[in-house]
């Protein structure tokens, strides 16, 4: 299931509410985007990134992620 990361992104930079990205963990580096995991309020994501950008796409596993990247990028 994927999520609209732009309703997230100005929580993520100016508040420090319940959603905030809590952590960052470097799964792995596709495609030239950094695939993260993270906490999000009570739940685990995976998010795709480039470094000083902002988040590309979040979803529950690696896997969607991978694929969002193959038919999107």
């Amino acid at each position: 299931m994927f999520y609209n990361p732009k309703e997230y992104l100005s929580q993520d930079l100016r508040f420090k509410g319940p959603m905030r990205r809590r952590y960052n963990d470097l799964l792995e580096v596709y495609k030239g985007y950094n695939i993260c995991r993270y906490n999000r309020g009570e739940w685990e994501r995976i998010g795709a990134e480039i470094i000083d950008d902002d988040l590309v796409v979040e979803a529950d596993t690696i896997e969607e992620v991978r694929q969002w990247l193959d038919e999107n990028v």
